[in-house]
């Protein structure tokens, strides 16, 4: 291919406003010197990926894209250097500009990913360039997650939203990468325990990935793992969700997308763990902050979750007459509902309510427990759709 095959995709031009900017395709290395917003810097690296994206040369589409991320690399390099560069940390001005560019770069690389997509159909299947793009787009990435700079709380938000770019963008190609990622996000958040942006993109591995059985068992280690966090173990009262709302949305959205999309032996896996997020979101429902309330409402509204309900519920109803009566009872599920009841302060329920409650929920589970076991023996019971029927209200 010669000059002229390039010419079409040589550059980018867009019109912001009164101004007018052309950046060629074989970089971005002057945008950030440019003083334009993030807002703007995304329009103009929109635009240009877009249109190397559709190139239809396989080739040369991923060797300028490759080109268009080049300059990303080097600001977050610099910044990975700064780590053994002491002389750089003395400098406050010198480190936040090194730092800012980090940031923009990571921005300009999610913008990138989140314009590209991997193969619909089987004729496309031969464009790797999502994969080719991924494989290059890890390794800075993993260094920034690595490194002591994740404490900066604009850093590791513009890290995730890449990452989680990369995920929305690479789908099934991702999976590769997935125990690496899980325990990054983890691990970090159990370090800056006040960037919630782990917890975010957390889910947002969970809501892809999840419903593979053979990650189950890293789904609920990281599950796991959240839960052991000092700030999730805080959450055991109203005036702590109103002070850390967007931790209760992070926190309650990633327990509803593991309900929602792990698989029902994963979910059996990780009772405990379900178990202490319900009384979290339990205790949250009452917070004064409406966003964070209503995440927690949410979740425990999650119709998996009132399945689960119904479904042991439906153990308790047929363990009554055999030797795992002692194991799993009407009694010992009456005792869980009554503890988490218990734990709740006192003014979070009405004069009363805390004797009325239980036995509610357990008639109301009794019910559905029944309707369970009915719609089991039905005819169609192998499709495995038993829900609710008509007691989920009460609950």
């Amino acid at each position: 291919m010669d000059a002229k095959d390039l010419e079409p995709w040589a550059s980018s031009r867009i019109s912001i406003g009164v101004k007018e900017w052309e950046v060629s395709y074989t970089g971005l290395e002057g945008l950030e010197y440019r003083s334009l917003s993030i807002s703007v810097e995304e329009e103009i690296v929109s635009a240009i990926t877009l249109t190397l994206a559709s190139i239809p040369h396989c080739e040369l589409k991923k060797s300028s894209l490759a080109s268009l991320l080049s300059s990303s690399y080097g600001a977050i390099q610099k910044l990975i250097d700064a780590e053994r560069q002491h002389p750089l940390k003395q400098h406050l001005t010198d480190y936040t500009q090194v730092m800012n560019s980090a940031i923009r770069a990571l921005y300009r690389m999610g913008t990138i990913l989140g314009h590209l997509s991997a193969p619909l159909s089987s004729d496309q299947t031969e464009d790797d360039t999502i994969l080719v793009i991924l494989c290059m787009v890890w390794p800075p990435l993993e260094k920034i997650f690595n490194s002591a700079h994740m404490e900066n709380g604009n850093l590791s938000a513009a890290a995730c939203r890449c990452l989680s770019q990369a995920i929305h963008s690479s789908g099934e190609q991702f999976h590769m990468l997935l125990p690496k990622v899980l325990d990054c996000l983890s691990a970090n958040f159990l370090l800056f325990q006040t960037h919630e942006c782990y917890i975010k993109t957390a889910a947002v591995v969970i809501e892809a990935f999840g419903y593979r059985e053979e990650y189950g068992s890293l789904c609920i280690s990281t599950f796991q793992r959240l839960n052991s966090a000092e700030s999730i173990a805080s959450l055991n009262s109203s005036y702590v969700c109103d002070q850390e709302p967007d931790l209760v949305e992070a926190y309650t959205n990633f327990a509803c997308a593991f309900v929602r999309f792990c698989p029902k032996a994963v979910i059996t896996a990780a009772g405990s763990m379900l178990e202490v997020s319900f009384q979290k979101a339990a205790i949250c429902c009452t917070a004064m902050h409406r966003g964070a309330a209503l995440a927690a409402m949410s979740y425990m509204s999650c119709t998996k979750s009132a399945t689960i309900l119904q479904q042991l519920g439906a153990i308790c109803s047929l363990a009554e007459r055999t030797s795992w009566a002692a194991v799993m009872s009407w009694n010992s599920l009456g005792g869980w509902l009554q503890s988490t009841v218990r734990a709740l302060p006192a003014e979070y329920l009405r004069q009363g309510e805390a004797e009325t409650l239980v036995p509610l929920w357990l008639n109301a589970l009794a019910s559905a427990a029944s309707d369970y076991l009915a719609s089991k023996t039905c005819a169609d019971a192998s499709t495995d759709h038993a829900y609710m029927q008509g007691k989920e209200e009460e609950l």
